[in-house]
């Protein structure tokens, strides 16, 4: 009965490792595809509305959940990582600095799921590679990009760690405006 807790991203590491926690946050529209894949299978659903407002009403689901591990995203306050540890044992995910591959790989090791995330991450690179091979040689050097969003009839120009890892490390786009990442 593995809980996972303060992010919905921690369901992209489950999914990979082909496990479905027993408690995780999730909400029909800020985890649309979490909560339509996995959501059904989820015994309890800790609430994912702005990340994390709930923190009280959570941390009282997950207790009365029982899980024997309790897989914790960066940020976690520290109130609330000692109130984790009164319910199961903590693992606390590194570092976003280490990159989701060392992540997925220290996760995949703690559940002994390795051949199954090393697995997928040879999947990963290798339908990288055959999507540049199939980019047109000639856009190689001009290859600019601008990443945007839309929000509220308001498109603007967009950012995050995940969009410059797949766009600009692995297919070497290059940003249209300057970036800090």
């Amino acid at each position: 009965k593995l809980a996972m807790y303060g992010s919905i991203a921690l369901l992209g590491y489950a999914m990979p490792l082909d496990f479905t926690p027993y408690a995780a946050p999730l909400h029909p529209k800020w985890s649309q595809h979490y909560y339509n894949l996995l959501g059904p299978d989820i015994p309890v659903h800790l609430d994912a509305y702005r990340q994390n407002h709930n923190k009280y009403a959570n941390l009282e689901k997950l207790a009365s959940a029982r899980p024997e591990l309790i897989v914790c995203a960066q940020g976690v306050e520290d109130w609330e990582k000692e109130q984790l540890r009164l319910i199961a044992p903590l693992y606390e995910m590194p570092e976003e600095q280490e990159g989701w591959q060392c992540n997925l790989l220290g996760l995949a090791k703690l559940l002994n799921k390795l051949p199954e995330a090393e697995r997928w991450i040879e999947t990963f690179h290798h339908k990288i590679s055959t999507y540049r091979e199939k980019l047109p040689a000639e856009m190689m050097d001009e290859r600019t990009l601008l990443t945007a969003r839309l929000h509220q009839d308001e498109l603007m120009a967009y950012s995050h760690p995940g969009i410059k890892e797949l766009l600009f490390d692995y297919f070497n786009f290059q940003p249209a405006l300057p970036v800090d990442w």
